[in-house]
């Protein structure tokens, strides 16, 4: 196994409670980034669009991503019921490409450290149901 494989690797053996506790630090060390990216929306396009991408790559909602994703939204203070917070979701789902694009442009216009933070965002979120699809794999590759 390549660094790579086994830095993945590490992360599916990780306790979940840790990946979403780390998860939720890279994200809230993100939002301020997204911010400046997206002021016109406060910085939650890109957010949404992050969050529905990573849950919906593989084809797949576990309950560990639904749950995160519930869970930061309700501390935000977003008040997003479940099927609000699944029509996101749907919605990035259905326009995984948009997302993305949305996605590979604030990376391309972050610094260094944010970079790296969003890839680190993106391979723990995907870890969460403790196995990364190769679907996630190549989303993660894609901002290697």
């Amino acid at each position: 196994m390549g660094q790579f494989e086994d830095v993945l690797q590490d992360l599916v053996n990780m306790d979940t409670d840790d990946k979403v506790d780390m998860a939720v630090e890279i994200y809230a060390e993100l939002l301020p980034e997204f911010r400046r990216l997206d002021s016109q929306h406060d910085g939650m396009a890109i957010a949404f669009a992050l969050l529905g991408l990573a849950a919906s790559i593989d084809g797949e909602l576990s309950s560990e991503e639904f749950g995160f994703i519930s869970g930061v939204f309700d501390a935000q203070d977003m008040g997003f019921d479940e099927e609000e917070t699944l029509h996101i979701i749907r919605y990035a789902a259905k326009n995984k490409q948009d997302a993305y694009d949305l996605i590979k442009a604030a990376h391309d216009n972050m610094n260094e450290e944010d970079q790296s933070r969003l890839l680190q965002f993106i391979a723990v979120f995907s870890s969460l149901d403790d196995r990364i699809s190769a679907e996630e794999i190549a989303l993660i590759k894609s901002f290697w």
